[in-house]
């Protein structure tokens, strides 16, 4: 049977460590592979080789999450939440036919942050890109 029901954000889960993110504005991640084209003889490529594959991905969370992060970072004995691995669940919620659809990211490290502001906001997004080890489905 055909569903014509898209995932709508609102039906979006995030959970870091097993909490659930209510300060969370956006989730991306990817799994990527190099590849390159094989030449040989003349001019055509003759196949394509495959070489490593790799994770990554970002998102972005309001002020008061990230604090959370840190403070439990400085409770872990690290510095900051560069120093923490952490185990992220997005959570696709189910929608007409379209069943529960969970993606674990696991052995996640965030690479860098950055804080700031504008005159006249209302809050303080807060992008953090991250690598991992591989997704795992269900």
């Amino acid at each position: 049977m055909f569903d014509s029901k898209e995932c709508e954000w609102s039906d979006i889960d995030l959970f870091i460590n097993g909490v659930r993110v209510a300060k969370v504005q956006d989730i991306r991640y990817k799994k990527t592979q190099e590849k390159e084209l094989l030449h040989a003889a003349g001019n055509e490529p003759g196949g394509i080789q495959k070489g490593n594959k790799g994770y990554g991905g970002s998102m972005i969370l309001l002020k008061g999450a990230v604090d959370v992060m840190n403070l439990t970072a400085l409770a872990a004995g690290g510095e900051d939440l560069l120093d923490v691995e952490y185990t992220l669940v997005c959570s696709y919620r189910p929608k007409g036919i379209r069943a529960l659809k969970v993606d674990t990211l696991v052995a996640v490290e965030i690479t860098e942050y950055e804080m700031g502001m504008a005159q006249n906001a209302k809050s303080m997004p807060v992008t953090l890109p991250f690598i991992f080890l591989r997704k795992v489905s269900i």
